[in-house]
């Protein structure tokens, strides 16, 4: 096939703290990893959601204290810093401007227009960072795509830029 396609439907699970208790009892890297995102926002709301680095890195310390990702947050903990942070940033961003979006009751061009911005914006962290932190350029593609829901061809005309 020039073109392969493929359709497929995903079953999406809430890991958050106490829900789906058998899949995270199933499955100790995914509790673990339920528990540091749990930590991070736990000390994220103790800092006024001011210091959100300082957050990641008191998570990262708890859970190796812990024991908990012990292994690959010691090896890895300037990249969890990163990644965590561009990942809570865009995240908390969406949510924030959906929020304004609903208060000032935006027009969908206006709304389409800031969500083209800050889609580029956004590009331009995750490839900068994703470029610092040794990724290739095929998983800074897949985070671009997946991220920002965009098309193979929307991230790499990002990459060109």
């Amino acid at each position: 096939m020039e073109q392969p396609e493929l359709e497929l439907t995903c079953r999406v699970y809430n890991i958050n703290c106490g829900r789906n208790k058998a899949l995270l009892d199933a499955c100790p890297v995914l509790r673990e990893y339920m528990l540091f995102v749990d930590y991070v926002r736990e000390y994220h709301a103790n800092q006024g959601y001011e210091n959100l680095e300082m957050a990641i890195n008191l998570a990262i310390d708890r859970c190796i204290r812990e024991n908990v990702l012990k292994d690959f947050l010691v090896e890895n903990r300037s990249e969890v810093v990163k990644v965590t942070q561009l990942d809570y940033t865009f995240d908390r961003q969406i949510e924030l401007e959906r929020a304004d979006a609903r208060k000032e009751g935006w027009t969908e061009g206006r709304a389409e227009g800031r969500a083209e911005g800050r889609t580029e914006g956004s590009a331009q962290q995750i490839i900068e960072i994703g470029r610092e932190i040794g990724w290739t350029n095929d998983e800074i593609l897949e985070r671009l795509k997946t991220k920002l829901n965009i098309s193979e061809e929307q991230a790499r005309s990002y990459m060109t830029k």
